[in-house]
Formats: structure tokens, sequence, C-alpha cells
């Protein structure tokens, strides 16, 4: 397992999944950095390296393919692993002159960036030569337009004229006819910068001791009295240039004698270098000069080599354009502007179209037929039915959409034949299907199987209790309760009413729970009830309950 190294976790998508680590510029330590992702090691991954400090430089070079696996960088364990196991891992050392450029300007952090690219020939590469590197140097003598190579190595400089150019194993280098040049890569993806952080190039627990204090504290004050002594060096001269201080000219040399020559001035002698060329700044503006030179020589020669358009020209009488290529040689074009309509007019009357030509020929369009065939807008927007109005299924409930012929004829095939129907029951017959209807009228007829509530009637002739009665759907008539009657069936108890009546005297036994003995309870067909115990039907006070009897 490496430990603690700088890694990036990059996906398909140029995103981070995850970046970290620091970076170590101690003075002679090696740091490396590692990129983990699902694209293939055949890409050139190229890194860019900004350091934060005085300089920002920006180093550049390219991280190579490499054997190590995903899970000698991150545990097994770690959450991310299942995702990028079986992804790709790339890894180069950082520049010495990128750390030493970190180490010795004390970077606080340093920016990553990475572009993941594919080389691939293009068309200013013509004929393959080889391969070109440390071990095989590009020739400098016999190389003719076009001629091409490629890189064998997997970090290497190259300097073309005033350009240098990093390569890695894989990429192209042409010939323009007069020096080498990169081939373009095809970009795949680029990713946006992250942050590293640096650590202190001091080692960890290094304290100052009294002598290193002394000196810095000595180079501090020594600091302080230049500053001190720059601002009032600049306060002098600025008094001098603009007249506070008046400055004589000299009337004697270095060595005493009287100067006889008249000096200048120094405002004189300033004015007149003022007029003069800076030669460092000439210098730069040559060399920035000469570069664009060569940028515009290196396009002109693409478009000369591509043998582009240089000229055109163009006859308005006969419409001819004629392109001059920078081979000198010529295409022309005819263009058919004589025929190009450059005014129209309709005629009411006639209903016809006149189109008058570029050559001033004219062109009648009769419309009279064409017009007579046209739906009005307001047929359109009437009768017209559009194609997303029509629905081809039947389980579209939008009251706005029409039904599709091929589901009308659906339903046309399966719907049921009149014929087939019966409206009611009174023929059997067991190849027709009854209507609804039919079923409804004969559910009507069919015995009500709902049953009817408990009925609790009014007791007469001194009978005290609570008795209920009521009548099932097959007819019979049930009661409940208790009663207690002084007189026993020497008079009634309670009155039925039509259809809980009998049609002849009714008698059925009752329980008498305070003689313990058998009583009987009495209904006659006009629905007066008795009750009493024993034989001789005396008082009675008792249960009246499982009594059923057919009512009438």
């Amino acid at each position: 397992m490496i430990k603690n190294p700088i890694l990036f976790i990059i996906d398909n998508n140029g995103d981070y999944l995850r970046y970290g680590g620091t970076l170590r510029a101690i003075n002679g330590y090696r740091e490396f950095a590692f990129v983990i992702s699902p694209r293939p090691l055949t890409d050139s991954v190229s890194m860019s390296i900004m350091t934060n400090n005085a300089n920002y430089n920006r180093f550049e070079q390219y991280v190579l393919p490499t054997a190590i696996k995903v899970n000698e960088l991150i545990e097994e364990s770690d959450a991310l692993y299942q995702t990028i196991a079986d992804w790709n891992v790339f890894g180069v050392e950082i520049k010495p002159t990128a750390l030493a450029d970190i180490s010795n300007f004390r970077s606080g952090a340093t920016t990553f960036s990475f572009q993941f690219q594919t080389p691939h020939p293009s068309t200013k590469c013509v004929t393959y030569k080889g391969v070109f590197g440390v071990d095989n140097p590009l020739p400098t003598t016999g190389q003719v337009l076009g001629d091409y190579y490629e890189c064998e190595d997997w970090n290497f400089y190259l300097t073309s004229g005033t350009q240098t150019y990093t390569f890695t194993k894989g990429m192209y280098v042409y010939f323009n006819g007069s020096r080498w040049i990169k081939d373009a890569l095809l970009v795949e993806l680029n990713t946006s910068t992250v942050s590293i952080p640096v650590e202190p190039s001091h080692a960890v627990g290094y304290e100052i001791d009294d002598d290193d204090a002394n000196y810095l504290a000595s180079i501090g004050a020594s600091a302080i009295l230049a500053q001190q002594t720059a601002e009032q060096s600049a306060q002098d001269i600025g008094d001098i240039l603009d007249g506070t201080t008046t400055v004589k000219k000299a009337e004697q040399d270095k060595n005493g004698n009287d100067i006889v020559t008249t000096y200048e001035t120094k405002s004189d002698a300033t004015n007149k270098l003022s007029l003069k060329a800076d030669k460092t700044y000439v210098d730069s503006q040559d060399q920035a000069l000469d570069n664009k030179i060569d940028l515009l020589d290196e396009r002109v020669e693409d478009l000369e080599t591509a043998n582009m358009i240089k000229s055109y020209t163009y006859n308005p009488t006969t419409h001819v354009i004629t392109f001059t290529y920078y081979d000198n040689t010529t295409t022309s074009f005819d263009l058919p502007l004589e025929s190009a309509i450059v005014s129209a007019s309709y005629d009411n009357v006639t209903k016809d179209i006149t189109f008058v030509l570029q050559s001033g020929a004219t062109l009648v369009v009769p419309l009279d037929d064409l017009v007579s065939g046209l739906a009005s807008e307001t047929w359109v927007n009437t009768y017209f039915i559009p194609k997303t109005s029509i629905v081809d299924n039947l389980t579209t409930d939008d009251a706005t959409k029409v039904l599709s012929a091929k589901q009308g004829k659906a339903l046309q095939d399966t719907k049921e034949a009149l014929a087939n129907k019966a409206t009611d029951f009174s023929v059997i017959n067991d190849t027709k299907y009854p209507t609804t209807k039919a079923v409804d009228d004969a559910l009507a007829l069919k015995a009500n199987i709902t049953q009817e509530a408990w009925i609790t009637p009014t007791l007469i002739n001194g009978a005290t209790g609570i008795i209920q009665y009521m009548k099932d759907s097959m007819g019979f008539v049930h009661f409940r309760g208790n009663v207690k009657m002084p007189v026993g069936m020497a008079t009634s108890f309670m009155q039925m009413p039509i259809g809980y009546r009998v049609n002849e005297n009714y008698y059925l036994p009752v329980w008498d729970n305070v003689k313990n003995i058998v009583g009987q309870f009495l209904i006659i067909s006009s629905g007066s009830c008795y009750v009493g115990s024993g034989v001789d039907g005396s008082e009675f006070n008792g249960t009246i309950i499982n009594l059923t009897y057919k009512g009438e």
C-alpha cells in the first residue's frame, strides 16, 4: 500500500470523485502524483501544476500509464473502492524544477488540473518516418514537407525554432517545410483546477537557536534601514524632478580642474535619453515580433499546403464567380442568377401571379384552379381533425379526442347482437343473454331476505315485563323476553296485528321461572295472546323464548 499519495480520482466526465494529499517540497525529496480513471491507458494525460507563490510558475508534464492496482492506493474497505476497483492507474514523479520552485519560494498551496488526450495523426502527417526521442533525435537535414515521427519516450522535451514542446509516448511531430511542429491531439476531456496543500519546507519540530534569531533580527534591521534610505532617495529625486531642489551645473571635474566645455544639465540629458530606444525593450519586442512572424508563416504555409482559396472575382454581367487557389489554379461557377426572381405581383381579376426574373423575362402562374381547391380557414378550424386528436385505444376517456377507425371496427366486430339478448325470463333459452332490465325485474320478485326489526308490543290488562316479536323472511313469527301476568289466562296480555296471527287457536309451551313449572302460551285467530302456569292457567311469571309459529 502506497501511503499518503497525492491522488486524483477522475471519472469519464472529468469530475473529481476524490482528490487529496500533501505536497512535501523539502530539498532532495521526491514526490509522485497518481491519477485513477476509467480512461484507457492509451490516453495521453497532461498534468498542469501552478505554484501559488510570488512567481506563479506553471509546470507541464504527462502522467504515465502504470501497472499499479487501485488497492495499492486506497483500502478495499473504502466506500469508493467497489466503484473504481477495475479502473486504470496513471502516475508520474513531479518535476524536480517544480518541487524546487515550491520549496524555494515557500508555496502555501499548489493547483493541479488535467487533460485527457488521444494522439492521432492529422492530415499534416503524410509520410511516417519512424520514432524519435532521447536515443533517436529528429533529423536536421533531408526531411521534406509532411514527414512525421512518433515519440518513443514518456516525457520528452523538444525545442524547435522558438517553441519548446512537451511530448509523451505515442504523440506525433511533423515537418512543415521549415521546422518540426507538434501534431495536434484530440482532447477527450478537461478537469477543473483543484488545490493541494504544501507542507512547509522546514522539517517538523525544527527550532531556531539564539544565533539564528540574532542573525534574522540583524537582517530585519538592515531591511528596515534599506527601506528608509530608498524612501528618502525617492523623495530627493522627486524634489529635483519637480524643481523643488535646484541642481547647478558642474564647474570642476573630479580632479579639481576647471571645466571649459559646457556640460548639459541633467534635465537635458534626461530628455535626450528618453528619446533613445530601450535596447532591452526593443530586443524583447523583436523577439515577440519574430514569434508572431513565425506563427503567421506557419499559418500561411498551412493554407498553401492545403491549397485553399487565395482570392476570387465576380462578374456582375455574366454572374460567373472565379476562385483562385494558392497553386494558381482556378475554378469557375456560373451562378443561375438570371433566373432569380426580383419581384412578383398578383392580379385579382385573372388570379395570376407574375414573377419578374433577373434577366427581365416574366413568368405567369395561374392560381384560379389552385385557389378554388383550397380549404378555407373556417372549414379547417371546424372540420379538420389533427392526427394528434385521434386515439387508437379503448382506455382514453378524453372527451376532446376521436376514436380511430381501427378501434371502431374492433367494437363493431365484438359487439353483442340484439337477437342474442332476452328481455324477460318467461321463455327458457340457454343461447341468449338476459338484459340488465330483465335481471333487475327478476330480482324484484325474489324473497326479501332482509330481516325486519324486533317489535315491542304494548302489554295490557295488568301484564308487566318486556316482550318482543318479529316475522322472518319465511313468514314465521318469533318471540323473546319475559312477562308477568297476575290473572293468568283469565284475560289477554297483548294483541298481535294482522299478518302476525294464526288461522286457528295455537298453544305453545312456556316456563314459569317462579313456580318452576311448564305453562302455556295461547294465540287465537283474532290476535289475542294469553299466558298462564300449569294446566289451570293461573298466574304466570316467566320467560317466553323459542316460540315460533307461521304468521297469517
